[in-house]
């Protein structure tokens, strides 16, 4: 776990939803712009989606303090990818 991420553990669980959405965010983008814009391929930005969901719920799982905040900063730093989800269910 890198530097950042051992800060954000002592941190209320705010802090911790606002750090891991803005890093959610950011990586998220990036592997939009990767997988879609670069390659032009959904299959490659799927998969790139999928690394990107167990990545985020993994650093959730380790700064997390109990079970309810866990829950609650998973939903914050995965809400990018899931509303680009929902967004593609509605819009084709």
């Amino acid at each position: 776990m890198t530097g950042l991420f051992l800060r954000l553990r002592e941190q209320t669980t705010v802090q911790k939803g606002i750090g891991l959405f803005v890093y959610g965010l950011i990586t998220f983008i990036a592997i939009y712009i990767l997988g879609n814009v670069f390659f032009n391929d959904l299959v490659i930005f799927r998969i790139f989606e999928f690394l990107w969901f167990v990545h985020i719920a993994i650093i959730c799982n380790q700064i997390q303090q109990s079970q309810r905040e866990l829950f609650i900063i998973a939903l914050i730093a995965l809400s990018p990818g899931i509303v680009n989800n929902m967004i593609e269910l509605i819009v084709p």
